[in-house]
């Protein structure tokens, strides 16, 4: 059985030492990642360990106007850039749609005869992890023992109800914090998600300069790329090996239908007009109310409480699912989308590694035939 960490003391210390951090050591953008990572890691404390004592702004932080600017620079250059780009995510957008409309056709009723909360072999989770390792990622195993090792293979709470990592790049450290549903496949899934997340971050920390790896977590639309692609071929693992074949292909078939609902919504946000846009992105506005802003788009039956998600999160998670899909069926072209994945997002080299729309709805077309026929 996989042991989750419930003692947060070293979440504790990563606080205090990011507290004390000469600011005159960094840049402007390390400055402000630290700062994040500082404000993650004490929200979490406080939840986790019901601890007060380190949700206090650092003195050399508090009142840093040009932190202020700087990330609202970031945030204004990354919706410039979509902008600039809207009318490729939208084609991009709108023919993976097509492809996956008949998702919403499926009677997932049907699908209620698996009593997947009941699914607690603990017995069996090491071993199907370190399968899936030897057989299909062996550079996983690696990063995953030294992140139990250190004990920063967290427990999560009701509180969050989901899995996360935080990465604190000022000590080249990886968090991971997973809420354990007393399901061991939901278990595993989200660990292998969030350790596709630690190998990106691993690579980040070995081979890009400092600066370059704070700017990565404010201006890339690839972060899910890899979380997704090991995720997806984690539960494939399990199919094609017969281990808990039929609950494995509702995970992944559920897993699909939440990204659809992401490229929908990034659909909508491609249809805006640049004033509508700015309005949508710094509010919550429910999906209907979006869609009526857009000429083309409609969602049928949905109810006003269904509230679009942020922008940052569904391109973030739309790009993740469609290059993921292509990454898991093309392995040649990780290499070539690993030199350009830091960066602000230009179409042009995402074609030049040979991911355009075509090559990318082929692979989608292949893997929807597979999984939901």
């Amino acid at each position: 059985m996989i042991q989750l960490n419930q003692d947060y003391a070293d979440i504790k210390n990563q606080i205090e030492y990011l507290m004390n951090l000469d600011q005159k050591s960094y840049s402007k953008i390390e400055n402000l990642k630290n700062k994040s990572t500082y404000q993650v890691l004490a929200g979490v404390y406080l939840l986790m360990a019901n601890d007060e004592s380190c949700f206090r702004m650092p003195i050399g932080l508090l009142g840093q106007i040009p932190l202020f600017i700087e990330e609202q620079r970031l945030h204004t250059q990354f919706h410039r850039n979509f902008l600039k780009n809207q009318s490729f995510h939208q084609q991009m957008v709108k023919s993976s749609l097509e492809i996956l409309n008949p998702i919403l056709e499926e009677d997932w009723s049907s699908n209620k005869k698996y009593n997947l909360d009941c699914l607690d072999k603990n017995e069996e989770e090491t071993d199907l992890l370190y399968s899936f390792f030897k057989e299909v990622n062996p550079s996983l195993k690696d990063i995953f023992e030294d992140i139990v090792k250190q004990k920063h293979l967290y427990a999560s709470n009701e509180t969050y109800q989901n899995s996360f990592l935080i990465h604190n790049t000022a000590q080249k450290t990886l968090n991971i914090f997973i809420y354990d549903q007393g399901n061991f496949l939901i278990k595993l899934d989200s660990i292998i998600h969030e350790l596709g997340h630690a190998w990106d971050c691993f690579k980040l920390d070995e081979k890009k300069p400092s600066e370059l790896k704070s700017l990565y977590f404010y201006q890339s639309i690839y972060t899910e790329v890899f979380s997704f692609m090991y995720e997806e071929q984690f539960l494939e693992y399990l199919i094609e090996n017969h281990k808990y074949q039929e609950e494995a292909k509702f995970y992944l078939q559920s897993l699909w239908r939440a990204y659809y609902n992401s490229l929908y919504d990034l659909h909508l946000y491609t249809e805006l007009p640049s004033r509508k846009y700015h309005k949508i992105i710094h509010n919550s506005y429910p999906r209907s109310y979006v869609s009526s802003l857009t000429a083309t788009s409609s969602w049928e039956n949905i109810e006003d409480y269904d509230f679009i998600e942020p922008m940052k999160n569904c391109i973030r998670y739309s790009y993740g699912f469609l290059l993921g899909n292509f990454l898991i069926e093309h392995p040649e072209k990780r290499q070539q989308f690993f030199k350009i994945h830091y960066d602000l997002f230009q179409p042009q080299k995402l074609e030049e590694c040979g991911m355009g729309k075509e090559e990318i709805n082929k692979c989608l077309t292949k893997k929807f035939d597979t999984y939901f026929e």
